[in-house]
């Protein structure tokens, strides 16, 4: 019986080989790069709920991902659902990641929305239209 890769379930390179000969090994080893064992179990679920239709797909577009090359907007990145926390971890093209950045995932679809709206009719909007209970960025004083 043929090994089967335990990321994708594609055929192992070899009789000894555990992943792939596609990319796998270093997405699996990418996973494990953070100390918290938690977090490190759920990149390595994250990755293989992200293996759908014969290709790594982003968790909030369906977007085929890419693995090779890190400076593509559609590189595959880890995001966290709530913002730094642990918990729930899904895969995610760097672009996306980058747009959500401290939101939840309802957050972000809420303000993705908003502006949908802003753009589709012209309305302008308002601080008010806008959810970021996550959002943590450190500004330098002005007074500095």
């Amino acid at each position: 019986m043929e090994k089967q890769c335990p990321i994708c379930g594609r055929p192992a390179r070899n009789n000894v080989a555990t992943y792939c000969e596609y990319g796998c090994a270093k997405l699996s080893a990418r996973a494990r790069m953070v100390d918290n064992h938690e977090e490190r179990e759920q990149r390595v679920q994250a990755i293989k709920a992200a293996w759908q239709n014969g290709a790594f797909r982003c968790h909030y577009t369906g977007v085929e991902l890419n693995i090779q090359d890190s400076s593509s907007p559609f590189y595959l990145t880890f995001d966290h659902v709530v913002p730094r926390s642990p918990s729930e971890i899904v895969v995610c093209a760097a672009a996306i990641n980058d747009v959500k950045s401290d939101c939840t995932e309802e957050e972000f679809k809420y303000n993705t929305a908003a502006l949908f709206e802003h753009f589709k009719d012209g309305r302008p909007l308002c601080q008010s239209d806008f959810r970021f209970s996550h959002y943590k960025r450190h500004r330098q004083s002005l007074r500095e």
